[in-house]
């Protein structure tokens, strides 16, 4: 008899010639027909879907038995499983609808970046990196835009939340245009100095 580190050779024992089949015994098994014939792929990314369509599958896959709340309108208008928003809010929002739900993993100054930015329409700069860390490029909207730049004035001191939530308000209010605010925070920040300050020349005195 051989060792037990002896190296094997040959085939696999199993060949697994053919797929598994959740429930191949029950032949009247129609919830399986049923979630077979669903459309998985809309409001979410690659990833996402091959997770939902792993769960399919091999059987785990668990279809709502009644709508769920939407994390965004607050209203019983989710009709597929493992997503947080209805595809109305998906869409105005940009934001992939089995996503939502990773806000509450952040910490508390990221998420209330990513609120303050889901207010004005954006797509949070924190939960993108995530998104695109774990699943690669997404199709959500370039961070380049007036909330990205609040963001790192709020990340380097430059600014405050209280006044980052205050322009946004005034963004969103109509007071103030995001071309102003963007053209005022982009100078203050290549200076590294808060808005009304004064600019410093870095080249040294002559004198």
């Amino acid at each position: 008899m051989p060792g037990t580190n002896a190296r094997r050779s040959g085939p696999p024992k199993h060949q697994n010639s053919f797929a598994w089949v959740p429930a191949s015994a029950d032949k009247h098994n129609t919830l399986q027909d049923k979630v077979g014939k669903l459309d998985l792929r809309g409001g979410v990314c690659a990833k996402c879907y091959e997770v939902i369509e792993w769960k399919r599958r091999y059987g785990k896959y668990k279809p709502l038995k009644q709508p769920a709340k939407c994390l965004g309108c607050n209203q019983k208008a989710v009709h597929q499983a493992y997503h947080q928003l209805c595809p109305p809010c998906a869409g105005s929002r940009r934001a992939h609808a089995s996503l939502e739900s990773r806000l509450g993993a952040l910490p508390e100054r990221q998420r209330r970046t990513a609120q303050r930015q889901l207010a004005v329409g954006a797509v949070p700069v924190s939960l993108t990196a995530r998104i695109e860390r774990s699943h690669g490029p997404t199709a959500v909207a370039d961070a380049g835009d007036v909330t990205a730049l609040l963001d790192a004035a709020v990340r380097r001191a430059l600014l405050s939340e209280a006044e980052a939530d205050r322009l946004t308000d005034a963004i969103a209010s109509g007071a103030r245009s995001e071309e102003e605010v963007a053209a005022e925070w982009e100078w203050a920040a290549r200076l590294a100095l808060p808005t009304g300050g004064a600019a410093v020349d870095p080249r040294p005195s002559s004198e």
